[in-house]
């Protein structure tokens, strides 16, 4: 209130029902500590002294009643010409002081926010009366006043006879008030307070300096005055908190559109009270008096805050990863020539957040429309995320990032060479919404914590995938594979998350099956047969809902499905028809005239197929998913060096190798096949393709040796410029809901070697808890997630890796790789049970910095010359008609 003398300086704190005026009569200066230091998370202590002791700053205001308009306003300053009354007089004596205008839409005096030659509250407003009881704008215009859009709080504005205002925003989540040294100087320009080291958390999360304490007593209607409190802070907003609320006897009704107002509110809490600060949250929308006001943690109904403190919190939350359309190649197919030029499906990042309780660090499971999960992504996206949330709530050990293996999203978002070759290396227009993607929906699931519960359900899933290298499957133990019965894994698993009145929220479900019913000729960027199914489970259950939006959230999963295909036609020679070669996959000697079919006429019929068969089958289990999760939240992780792991484990030996490729690498698979004459099964390479190599980097003895009997093509583990070409060092995490056990799978495992992760963490957890208590009769349950957290190519099984086709030869750690994660993971699930602590191992590196693009910018784009956007290039008909048509 600047140029203000306090000789009848008068304020109004405007509320909902009416105009109630409070007098400010007196301002105190404490000069003691400052009370519960703990509650307000002090930093330290100071004596808080003003300049002048314990004197007093009388401001003699003078009070006014709001039903007593009719006063002395002699020395009052007249603002100008009321277009209403025709005359000047005071402003604060105005009825339209707080009016709405209808035709600019703003809130005050007419004279100072509209030019308009006429301007009335509304086109019944005739007059203007000094006595507010009797003026015809109405209660509503006027309580239009205490509502903020802008920063999205609920205010009080105070007022002075000189129309000058303050905001002070209404928070029942804060004990204290505050008011900002600036703001103080206005009631008194000599006041002084000088700074000490006391900091408290503000509203939006930041520290805010305290100078002291000052009290201002305040005259209600009622003629008695009331002491109120108000922190001085050296800056930032100023606060009526629940404590002078109380004194006030301040009356906040939210009035919301529903009908069960109670449930909305304690949704609204289970949704807010976590976020500490409240500023990083998404806005919650209710209705206030008939106008919509935004609240935000720090507002909400004081009484209702305790309904949130023994919860299990399920959330969920989506966000687009869509990235920049132009010419960046796919990532899945190694098809230099697919270059993304269209939309199918847009891509998303769906995450969910499992709490046990408000003390506990949460465990978060994030899946996304992607061909993989980039080690760099993730490194990121944790760092993102440690700048946002604070005492480590999220970290590699907690968050499982897993992908849905698309092959039709843009690549150039891995670090390592081999990866990011056919997209001529880093894309940023890839990298950056990949990040931010998954980061918004960790922040959007967070912000919309609710109290739950997790119910199970299993079922499998029939003609919806086949093994595309039965060959390899067949070189596994015929007592194993007849343990099974079948070749590939069709049991599809769903986690059910509902609120504690049973409402849904979200859904997972994992099931085996590569993403790739989009083929290599497609170049639109498609989220494939899962996140299709998605699409349809989320249109199900967001009635009315565009693409993407509505609050049920539903994940479709990888497994192991190294070797499983949704083109369930099978393969087939393209220039005969019949049954391509059983052991190479090839016809007439190339790979090229091998190509598996899915169930439709083309590839777009196909996609729809599965995807409708997996989203059926999800809808069936999640209607009748009736077992309950129930048990404390853990998890565990390691970086491993998987490089040379030294193995005695069951009937394997030796130890692992540097990463290479072999040369069925090169000849792709049924569902993609690569270039050239490379052929699956090849356990020898050519001596054409041996000369090409040593021009590249002849392979080491050593590493020949361990990698036997697969030839290699690319010794990748040898090549380190610019930067290595595949991974050393990969994650390996468990996460557990009670009994229940997610391995993040970091590559993609066959149906057998998935199969067999499967039966060794259940034999170490079961083991393990008999450890820990010899009556324990818990069956731990596992869930495969794969393609998580870290890409390490394909994990085919011993004896698959000795055929050598393309999932053995893409099995970059030797015939050893699987038995070193058998035995990595059983001995993460035996720790996680005895609540052991491991180690974190040698964090993966991160060679962002060091990235090449050989990816051409588009440096201009424009239409054809003479034409313009949104030109019509064919005109319909003038004329249509309706034909019927008869097919015999």
């Amino acid at each position: 209130m600047p140029n203000c003398s306090f000789q009848d300086a008068r304020t109004a704190c405007i509320n909902y029902e009416a105009v109630n005026e409070l007098d400010i009569q007196s301002m105190k200066i404490s000069n003691t500590l400052l009370s519960r230091p703990d509650e307000l998370q002090s930093q330290g202590q100071s004596n808080l002294r003003s300049f002048n002791g314990e004197s007093y700053s009388r401001v003699n205001m003078k009070g006014v009643s709001a039903r007593n308009y009719k006063a002395n306003h002699k020395g009052e300053m007249k603002f100008g010409k009321c277009l209403s009354r025709k005359k000047f007089h005071p402003r604060n004596s105005c009825a339209f002081r707080n009016a709405k205008c209808f035709k600019c839409g703003k809130i005050g005096h007419i004279q100072s926010v509209c030019k308009a030659t006429v301007h009335f509250a509304s086109s019944s407003t005739k007059s203007c009366h000094l006595n507010l009881n009797n003026s015809e704008v109405s209660s509503d215009h006027l309580s239009l006043s205490t509502i903020s859009k802008g920063n999205a709080h609920i205010q009080k504005r105070l007022y002075t006879s000189l129309g000058s205002f303050h905001d002070f925003i209404v928070d029942t989540g804060s004990i204290e008030s505050i008011i900002s040294f600036k703001n103080l100087k206005f009631l008194d320009p000599n006041v002084v307070v000088p700074p000490t080291e006391v900091s408290i958390l503000g509203i939006t999360g930041h520290r805010l300096t305290i100078r002291g304490c000052c009290e201002l007593l305040i005259r209600d209607d009622n003629s008695s005055y009331i002491p109120c409190e108000f922190l001085v802070s050296e800056t930032g907003l100023s606060i009526i908190g629940l404590k002078n609320l109380k004194r006030l006897k301040v009356e906040l009704s939210f009035l919301v559109s529903k009908e069960n107002s109670d449930t909305l509110l304690k949704d609204l809490i289970a949704r807010c009270a976590k976020c500490s600060g409240g500023m990083k949250i998404q806005p919650i929308k209710l209705q206030v008096q008939g106008d919509p006001v935004f609240l935000k943690r720090r507002i909400i109904p004081y009484g209702l805050r305790e309904a949130v403190h023994k919860t299990l919190n399920d959330l969920c939350a989506k966000a687009s990863l869509t990235a920049e359309i132009s010419v960046s190649p796919h990532m899945g197919y190694g098809n230099m020539k697919q270059n993304d030029n269209g939309l199918h499906l847009r891509l998303f990042s769906r995450a969910f957040i499992i709490q046990e309780n408000f003390s506990s660090q949460p465990i978060v499971i994030v899946i996304i429309d992607a061909g993989m999960v980039s080690q760099a992504v993730k490194i990121k996206v944790i760092d993102n995320l440690k700048s946002r949330y604070e005492n480590g709530l999220f970290t590699h050990q907690n968050v499982l990032i897993s992908a849905t293996h698309t092959h039709s999203g843009p690549a150039g978002y891995l670090q390592y060479v081999l990866y990011s070759f056919t997209s001529l290396g880093y894309v940023p227009e890839t990298f950056q919404p990949l990040v931010e993607g998954i980061v918004k929906s960790i922040d959007l699931a967070y912000s919309n914590m609710k109290e739950g519960k997790i119910l199970k359900a299993e079922g499998d899933l029939h003609n919806a995938s086949i093994n595309r290298s039965p060959a390899a499957y067949l070189k596994n133990p015929v007592e194993e594979q007849a343990r099974y019965g079948e070749n590939i894994d069709k049991n599809m698993i769903l986690l059910k998350f509902v609120t504690m009145n049973n409402t849904p929220i979200g859904m997972i479900n994992w099931f085996a099956v590569h993403a790739v019913s989009m083929n290599s000729t497609n170049t639109l960027v498609s989220s494939d047969n899962k996140g299709l199914a998605s699409i349809l489970f989320e249109q199900k259950m967001n009635h009315n809902q565009m693409l993407g939006k509505g609050p049920f959230v539903a994940a479709f999963a990888q497994a192991n499905e190294g070797d499983v295909s949704p083109n369930t036609a099978g393969p087939r020679c393209i220039d005969t028809g019949l049954p391509c070669d059983f052991v190479h996959s090839s016809c007439g000697g190339r790979a090229q005239n091998c190509i598996a079919y899915g169930p439709g006429s083309d590839m777009f019929e196909s996609t729809k197929i599965i995807a409708y068969k997996q989203f059926e089958k999800a809808w069936l289990l999640f209607n009748n998913a009736t077992t309950e999760i129930n048990g404390p939240i853990n998890f565990i992780h390691q970086f491993i060096d998987m490089t040379n792991i030294s193995l005695n484990y069951k009937n394997y030996s030796g130890h692992t190798c540097e990463p290479a490729m072999g040369f069925s690498f090169a000849a792709g698979t049924t569902d993609g096949p690569g270039d050239f004459d490379f052929i699956q099964g090849i356990t020898h390479g050519s001596l054409f393709w041996r000369i090409v190599r040593n021009l590249v980097k002849a392979p080491s003895e050593k590493l020949i040796k361990c990698q036997a009997p697969k030839p290699i093509l690319l010794a990748t583990g040898e090549m380190n410029a610019p930067y290595p070409w595949q991974p050393s060092i990969v994650e390996t995490q468990i996460v557990s809901i009670g009994s229940l056990l997610i391995v993040a799978l970091p590559g993609e495992f066959t149906t057998m070697s998935g199969r067999r992760i499967r039966e060794a963490v259940i034999e170490a957890a079961n083991n393990a808890s008999k450890h820990n208590d010899p009556s324990s009769t818990t069956q731990y349950e596992v869930i495969l997630s794969g393609l998580s957290n870290v890409y390490s190519s394909y994990i085919a099984t011993p004896e698959e890796y000795q055929l050598q086709r393309y999932e053995g030869a893409s099995t970059i750690y030797g015939p050893l790789t699987l038995p070193a994660y058998v035995n990595q993971f059983s001995f993460l699930a035996e720790a996680l049970v005895k609540r052991q602590k491991v180690s974190p191992g040698t964090v993966a590196p991160y060679f962002f910095n060091e990235q090449f693009s050989f990816v051409p910018k588009i440096l201009f784009d424009t239409t054809p010359i003479g034409k313009s956007f949104g030109a019509v290039i064919k005109q319909p008909n003038s004329i249509y008609y309706n034909v019927s048509l008869f097919f015999h």
